[in-house]
């Protein structure tokens, strides 16, 4: 009887240390939540405060290739500029935490154009067209229904957040919103990762079928993925994920 509950104990244990070793190994690959804002709240700084849902879809690290970020550089009336540089087909990968970053210098005497410089590197090649893709998300911003629904219909508030950011002056500070906007405004979809203690380190989708992303089929989708380890301060392109 008691070689029996010797080894009925002895095979609990090994079954207990098997599931915690495979989660050791497993645990960095398992997917990140991934969000999306409901309803624009407040503004404080450079900060915004939204309602968010947790999307329950499958989401993956597959980045926009070489030809289709040309197709939308030029769709905005752009030069692409040619690189050495390539970004391949079809690199179909869970979304989890960025392993890589394109490491940039940050002038912090100009942190107001750094998204709109990153968004420019990304679907150009070169972040001289930045005044044009804030020019293009500022437009769109004064006629943008999804954005309208964003600020739950209240036009006042919308009015008020876009006279205090003023978007299209050179050197402000584009955040959210304005992430929300260039979704539509260049026809990409955004995964946008942060981290730390506010951020609670999870990536959110901005893109143009807001709000109904909860069942969006993202398999087939390419992206832009970007990392803000900085609030508001910093962006960079993300080359990998773990």
């Amino acid at each position: 009887m008691e070689i029996k509950i010797f080894n009925f104990f002895s095979v609990l244990m090994f079954i207990i240390l098997l599931k915690a070793e495979n989660s050791k190994v497993i645990g960095d690959e398992l997917p990140k939540k991934v969000i999306f804002h409901t309803k624009f709240e407040s503004n404080i700084d450079h900060a915004s405060h939204f309602e968010q849902k947790t999307l329950t879809n499958h989401n993956f690290y597959n980045p926009m290739d070489t030809a289709l970020r040309k197709k939308k550089c030029e769709k905005l009336g752009l030069e692409f500029k040619q690189s050495t540089k390539e970004y391949p087909k079809n690199i179909h990968k869970i979304l989890t935490k960025p392993n890589e970053i394109l490491n940039t210098t940050v002038n912090l005497n100009n942190v107001g154009n750094a998204i709109y410089k990153l968004l420019s590197q990304l679907l150009c090649n070169t972040d001289q067209y930045h005044e044009t893709i804030r020019n293009v998300i500022h437009e769109n911003s004064l006629q943008s229904k999804p954005l309208r629904d964003l600020f739950d219909g209240d036009q006042d508030k919308l009015n008020k957040y876009l006279e205090t950011r003023r978007i299209n002056e050179n050197n402000r500070i584009g955040t959210d919103v304005e992430l929300f906007i260039a979704a539509y405004a260049l026809d990409v979809c955004i995964y946008v990762y942060r981290d730390g203690p506010i951020a609670m380190n999870k990536w959110t989708l901005y893109h143009k079928n807001w709000p109904n992303l909860e069942n969006l089929d993202m398999k087939n989708e390419k992206c832009l993925y970007i990392a803000e380890p900085f609030l508001g301060c910093a962006y960079y392109a993300v080359e990998d994920v773990a």
